[in-house]
């Protein structure tokens, strides 16, 4: 796929480019030129020219939404360091990383596909999937949900948090973990990467934990039933966890005490029923929202308007 080279297409001018090789190479922009070109259906293509001369295969988003650039340009950056590392990841090869935030309780997973494209620039480019994802399934949902949760995860302003935790809802609300999934995870130390990958479940614990934070505690138990219902076996392993921590009055914690975890579950079947019905579409689609506990398609999310980019980075 050819497309121009223009001033709103670079992530990085080449001005730029060239002061980050002679004053900082081991930056990711001083190695490999970065584009990201509008897509017919209004979406974006991310991707990267150059990487192969550092040994590393070049990459790209496909069909990712305008709202989301900056989170593709973190997760390119993030991804090329990985590329041109020791493991120099290749076609059909998965990856799981915690390269968002420190002390992340979660690896971010995902899988290259090569794309198939012939022409001269783009020949032997891989696609960034979801997890053991075909190359169709093009953007990858789970992925940068992963990513905005562990960016809130590790904000500190609890309203900040709960705007990231939204737009990782917004992203992929996730399916429903199976009764006991779950339950044997350390609370004190827990890895969440499947239940993450699976069910979002850093986005709906979060986001309960968020609007407590600001005493919105009616809103935060609200919540919490859903997070619950999406995955009970970590919900009990992690009440058992909280309750030993501490003896809190707070309608939260009464919440977390009481809940009957069991019967929470048992209404799943009605809230996937309920989310089935059309609702406001996400990111600016026209076509009504999936149910939840499905994955979105990946064919993108709509025609937006046209975006000049002019927030995107500082090009030097």
């Amino acid at each position: 796929m050819q497309h121009p080279i223009k001033a709103n297409t670079r992530l990085v001018s080449p001005l730029a480019r060239l002061f980050y090789m002679i004053f900082n190479g081991g930056d990711p922009r001083a190695w490999a030129a970065y584009h990201m070109v509008p897509e017919r259906r209004g979406t974006l293509w991310v991707h990267c020219h150059g990487l192969w001369r550092r040994r590393a295969a070049n990459l790209e988003f496909t069909g990712v939404p305008p709202e989301l650039r900056r989170e593709a340009i973190e997760l390119m950056f993030a991804l090329a360091r990985i590329a041109r590392s020791k493991r120099r990841l290749g076609a059909d090869e998965h990856f799981a990383e915690r390269f968002t935030a420190r002390g992340q309780r979660f690896a971010a997973i995902g899988t290259l596909r090569v794309t198939g494209r012939n022409d001269k620039q783009h020949a032997g480019m891989l696609r960034v999937v979801d997890y053991e994802r075909p190359l169709t399934d093009g953007f990858p949902l789970r992925l940068f949900a992963a990513h905005l949760a562990a960016k809130a995860d590790a904000a500190k302003d609890p309203k900040k948090k709960e705007n990231l935790y939204r737009r990782a809802l917004g992203i992929f609300p996730g399916e429903y973990a199976e009764m006991n999934e779950g339950a044997d995870i350390d609370p004190a130390e827990p890895d969440l990467t499947e239940l993450q990958h699976k069910c979002n479940v850093s986005a709906y614990f979060g986001l309960a934990e968020s609007l407590r934070a600001q005493n919105r505690s009616g809103e935060a138990v609200a919540a919490l039933a859903d997070a619950i219902a999406r995955c009970p076996g970590w919900a009990g392993a992690y009440r058992e966890h909280l309750l030993r921590s501490g003896d809190r009055e707070d309608r939260y914690f009464r919440f977390w005490r009481d809940a009957d975890i069991a019967d929470i579950a048992m209404r799943r079947p009605l809230l996937a029923s309920a989310a089935a019905a059309p609702t406001q579409p996400p990111l600016g689609s026209a076509a009504p929202t999936r149910p939840l506990g499905t994955a979105a398609p990946s064919r993108g999310f709509g025609r937006r308007p046209k975006d000049n980019y002019a927030d995107l980075l500082n090009r030097g």
